[in-house]
C-alpha cells in the first residue's frame, strides 16, 4: 500500500511467529534501513509484536522490535527463541529520542580494531538524523564466503488475532 510492504498476520497459536526472510551473503553486507509502522485496530491497545532480526551465520541474531506496549527493545535470539514473547530475553532500548509512529532503523557494518561488528540506528525526525541505540560487540559479522546473513521481518501475538505493519 502506497509503495510500502503489508505485513499481516493471524496466529495459529500463542505467540506464534510469522516471519519474511531473506538470506544476505555475508561479504556483502554493509547496511540496510528498515521502517516499520505499527497499525492498531481502533483504540485498542497492540495484540501483537514486530520487528527486525538480523541474524549470524551461527544462527543467532540481533532483534529490535516493537512490544505490546509499544516499547522498543533489543535481543540476542535464536530462531528457537522466537515463538514467546518479548518478555523474555528482551530488553528495553535506552534511547533520548521518543519512539515515533513510523520506526526507522539503520544495521549497519562498522570496524573496530580489524573486527566488523553490528550498530543499530533509530532515525529521529526531529533532528533529521540517525541515533545510535546499539553497538553489538558480541555479534561479529562474517568476512569471507560461505558465511551468510539472515534477515528476518517478524510479527507475533494471540491466537486469532490478527495484527498488521507496514
Amino acid at each position: 500500500e502506497g509503495g510500502r510492504c503489508k505485513f499481516s498476520g493471524s496466529p495459529t497459536e500463542e505467540w506464534g511467529v510469522t516471519t519474511l526472510e531473506r538470506e544476505i551473503p555475508g561479504e556483502d553486507f554493509h547496511r540496510f534501513e528498515a521502517t516499520l509502522i505499527p497499525q492498531r485496530l481502533g483504540a485498542e491497545k497492540p495484540t501483537y509484536e514486530c520487528g527486525v532480526v538480523l541474524y549470524s551465520y551461527q544462527g543467532s541474531g540481533l532483534g529490535i522490535g516493537l512490544d505490546t506496549a509499544g516499547q522498543l527493545k533489543v535481543g540476542q535470539v535464536s530462531e528457537r527463541d522466537m515463538n514467546r514473547d518479548m518478555t523474555l530475553g528482551w530488553q528495553p532500548v535506552r534511547t533520548p529520542v521518543a519512539i515515533p509512529a513510523e520506526i526507522t532503523l539503520r544495521f549497519e557494518r562498522r570496524t573496530k580494531d580489524g573486527n566488523s561488528q553490528l550498530e543499530v540506528s533509530l532515525y529521529d525526525p526531529a533532528k533529521k538524523e540517525f541515533v545510535v541505540i546499539v553497538q553489538n560487540q558480541s555479534m561479529m559479522l562474517p568476512a569471507g564466503p560461505k558465511r551468510d546473513l539472515k534477515l528476518s521481518f517478524f510479527g507475533r501475538g494471540w491466537k486469532k488475532r490478527p495484527f498488521t505493519f507496514f
